[in-house]
C-alpha cells in the first residue's frame, strides 16, 4: 500500500508541472491578441470551416476531428498552409504566439451551436 501511494505521489508530481505549462500556451498570450486570433477564426476560417467549425469547402476543425493530430501539426498547417489545397499559409497575417493559441483552442474548444428555443421557432411561424 505504501508504494501505490509512492507511485502517486510521485506522478502528481510529473504531471503537475505539465499541466502547468499546457495552461500557461494560452495564458500568456494578451487578451488582445486572442480576440485578434479569434477574430480571424470566426471571420476567416470560418469561410472555408463553417461558423461552427463543422466543415464546408474545408474540413471539420472539431475536437473530435483533430484529437490524432499532434498540435505542432496543427499550428504548422495553420502557419504554412496547404499547397494545393484551399489552405492559405496565416504566418504574413498572425504572430507565432497566435498561431499557437489558435491550434490549442481549435483543438480543445468545442464549438457550441447556438440554442434555439421553441419559442423562437414559433415566432418565425414553424411549429416545432
Amino acid at each position: 500500500m505504501k508504494q501505490f501511494f509512492k507511485t502517486i505521489f510521485t506522478l502528481s508530481l510529473l504531471i503537475i508541472p505539465l499541466s502547468l505549462f499546457a495552461v500557461e500556451t494560452s495564458s500568456t498570450l494578451p487578451e488582445r491578441l486572442k480576440t485578434r486570433a479569434l477574430a480571424v477564426l470566426n471571420d476567416d476560417c470560418a469561410n472555408c470551416h463553417g461558423l461552427y467549425r463543422m466543415g464546408g469547402l474545408g474540413p471539420a476543425l472539431t475536437p473530435e476531428k483533430l484529437r490524432q493530430l499532434p498540435l505542432e501539426t496543427i499550428a504548422l498547417i495553420i502557419q504554412e498552409g496547404i499547397p494545393g489545397k484551399f489552405m492559405p499559409p496565416w504566418k504574413a497575417v498572425l504572430s507565432r504566439q497566435e498561431i499557437d493559441f489558435l491550434a490549442q483552442y481549435i483543438k480543445s474548444t468545442p464549438a457550441t451551436p447556438p440554442q434555439i428555443k421553441r419559442i423562437q421557432i414559433r415566432k418565425v411561424g414553424i411549429k416545432p
